[in-house]
This record gives C-alpha cells, structure tokens and sequence, in this order.
C-alpha cells in the first residue's frame, strides 16, 4: 500500500484535503471477521485493513438518543494520520456524490440480514489536542493568566458598551451629520 501525507503538493486534491470520514449510523450488529466493529481497535482494522484507506489517527464512536423514541444510534467519525493512495477514488466519489455505500455485510445475530455502511465526509472536524503535562504551579500560572484576560476583555465590553449607548443617544443633524451628547 503506497501512502500519501496530508501535506501534498496539490497534486491530489486541488480543491480540498480533508482528513476524516464520517459514518451517520453504524449498525450495532455489523460484523468484520465475525466480530462486531464496536470498538475503536475494531473499526480501525476494517478501515485500515478491509478498506484499505490509509493509516487512522483515531476513532471517535457519538451515541445519538433519536428524539422520537428511546433507542439510541451510534454514529462515527474516523480521523486519518495519512490516506493510502488506494483510497482516491473512494474519496473522489465522497465529494463528487456526497457519500460512499458499501453493502453486503452481515449481521452477527442474523447471518440472513444484511446491513450497509454509509460513508461521508466529515466536514467539522475537531483537531485532536496532545495534553501536555502541568505541574500545579503551571496551571495556577495558567489560570491567573486567564482570569487577567477575561477582566481586560471584560474591561473591553464595558467600554464599548458606552460607546453604544453615546451613539443610541447621539442626535442625527442635517444631511446624516450625527452629534454626541459627551
């Protein structure tokens, strides 16, 4: 499998590049080698193994109570270290048609239901954020350093809302000429 860095030259994506794929329902009975794709070991194996995509960064499984009911959907947002080159036509036809199905898989309760993996473009994607280590010293720092920050920015606020209300207040002359009562 021959990779490709995110940081391309252009040559693959002119338009976009894009680093996670997002699946809207994932079947809680889908299976990949007989065993259901319902952890993050699981689903990076089938992407990265079956599918071929490319090297998975991580993987981030939202549960989805549906308003209507009581039962729950999982959706999932896989996120991409590097895609293999494998994977250009797979992602041609995410932003060319909106989403890649690809059926013919099973369910593990019931070998005669067969189940559907809807792929899309995850188009909000987070940055993962590395957690650096803090002493308590560091963040005590930190948080003064915060709390000084908000009070300017509170600072800011006040003022510009004065400024507001001279204008609220101002009269408007002649021609759009406009006085403030200072």
């Amino acid at each position: 499998m021959s990779v490709m860095q995110f940081d391309t030259n252009g040559d693959v994506f002119p338009d976009t590049v894009w680093n996670s794929l997002y699946i809207p329902v994932l079947a809680d009975d889908l299976t990949y080698y007989g065993l259901p794709i319902n952890t993050e070991e699981r689903m990076k194996r089938f992407v990265e193994d079956r599918l071929g995509l490319g090297k998975v960064s991580h993987i981030d499984f939202v549960l989805k109570k549906k308003t209507d009911s009581r039962l729950t959907t999982t959706s999932v947002f896989i996120h991409f270290a590097e895609w293999s080159s494998d994977s250009l036509r797979f992602r041609k036809e995410i932003e060319q048609f909106g989403e890649v199905r690809m059926h013919d898989f099973y369910s593990c309760n019931n070998i005669n239901i067969k189940r559907f993996i809807s792929f899309k473009m995850n188009k909000t994607p987070i940055i993962e954020v590395k957690e650096v280590p803090q002493n308590i010293h560091q963040i005590v720092h930190n948080n003064a350093q915060m709390e000084k920050r908000i009070a300017e920015l509170e600072e800011e606020v006040a003022e510009l809302k004065k400024t507001v209300e001279l204008y609220k207040k101002s009269s408007v002359k002649e021609e759009g000429e406009v006085s403030v009562d200072l």
